[in-house]
């Protein structure tokens, strides 16, 4: 890093920022060719979050010759507060054919996508994902939320797939263990979705192999019993890990079976 830059960084770590931003306006004002000034600038103004200044981030990105996938990020980032996704999502599809393989640039296009309603986009940029179990339990964590949008009808069994891949690439060790129950469970809850209860005691027998002590896995294996007609053990099942959940985790529950057809009976009987 240039001097300037070396020293606004140092007030910026102290949570300086105007200080900081008057030595790279100083530094800019020499040097309109110190790079590393202005970059850091742009990601400080960026950070400021005001309209002027993610307007004047936007022109310090532009002066930059040799932009990079996290400049990139951050441009999208300052079009979204600015309320322009138009403009990112345009960013964001020029970014992801510069750098093909970024993974945190395909999700992001991939998010930006589906808030644009675009989800044949979506869909594209989700297929140039690596095998990183994190980018793609995040993907079917982003379609799985969007899955109720107009013409969307396929996207849960995109995410089941997705899960399912996240699995595959997630490694056979006693650390992976928490990580691994938490996809199977949130698979079970996209399988709840598709009305699919062998899917769902699968994966929710799977998870309680996992951590036993997953409230969790017990309200799902519970729902399948229900809905394959054991109704009494089904629905114990379902109160007793109802009673042990966390308040986070029973609402989670409660909004996962929502989507039940039957959920008002559901909800009365437990």
């Amino acid at each position: 890093m240039s001097d300037a830059a070396d020293q606004a960084a140092a007030l910026l770590h102290d949570g300086d920022f105007d200080a900081a931003l008057d030595v790279l306006d100083s530094a800019l004002a020499a040097d309109p060719d110190d790079r590393d000034a202005r970059r850091l600038r742009a990601e400080t103004l960026t950070a400021r979050s005001t309209p002027q200044s993610l307007k004047a981030a936007l022109a310090d990105f532009d002066a930059l010759p040799d932009l990079t996938a996290d400049d990139a990020l951050l441009i999208t980032l300052a079009h979204e507060r600015l309320d322009d996704p138009e403009a990112a999502l345009d960013h964001l599809e020029r970014a992801v054919e510069r750098w093909p393989g970024h993974a945190r640039l395909r999700l992001r296009l991939m998010e930006a996508a589906f808030k644009a309603g675009d989800l044949p986009k979506a869909q594209r940029a989700v297929r140039g994902l690596s095998d990183d179990w994190r980018m793609l339990e995040y993907a079917a964590d982003l379609t799985a939320a969007f899955a109720d949008a107009p013409g969307a009808d396929d996207l849960l069994a995109e995410a089941d797939d997705l899960y399912t891949m996240a699995l595959v690439s997630l490694p056979e060790a006693d650390w992976t263990r928490p990580f691994r129950a938490r996809i199977v469970l949130a698979r079970a809850g996209v399988n709840l979705r598709r009305y699919l209860p062998d899917e769902v005691a699968r994966d929710a027998a799977t998870a309680a192999a996992l951590i036993p002590s997953e409230p969790a896995a017990g309200f799902f294996l519970g729902w399948s019993l229900v809905k394959r007609g054991s109704v009494t053990d089904g629905l114990a099942k379902m109160r007793a890990a109802l009673s042990a959940a966390s308040e986070p985790v029973r609402d989670l529950l409660w909004r996962t079976i929502a989507h039940d057809v039957d959920f008002q009976d559901l909800m009365n009987a437990l």
